[in-house]
């Protein structure tokens, strides 16, 4: 693992630097979670990444 070129190369992961986030779900049945990183419904997704360009989901958003 080279976690200074922020990749691993035996499995291509890339090291964002982002901490996960846990959470209970409070209701049962289907929910989509966020993969853009910039949701305003933590941890849901609110379709924020229709605004953004391929580069920039997944990376941190703004606070």
């Amino acid at each position: 693992m080279n976690q200074s070129l922020g990749t691993c190369p035996n499995f291509g992961v890339h090291f964002t630097g982002l901490s996960p986030k846990s959470f209970v779900a409070e209701d049962d049945g289907h929910a989509f979670l966020c993969q853009c990183k910039h949701t305003g419904d933590a941890p849901y997704c609110d379709g924020t990444h229709e605004q953004f360009d391929k580069d920039q989901v997944g990376t941190e958003g703004p606070d």
